[in-house]
């Protein structure tokens, strides 16, 4: 789910993709 791309994507991947 890539809906927060415009965030940082160092915290948010980890909080919202976890793959």
């Amino acid at each position: 789910l890539h809906l927060e791309d415009s965030r940082p994507v160092g915290r948010v991947r980890r909080r919202h993709i976890r793959r």
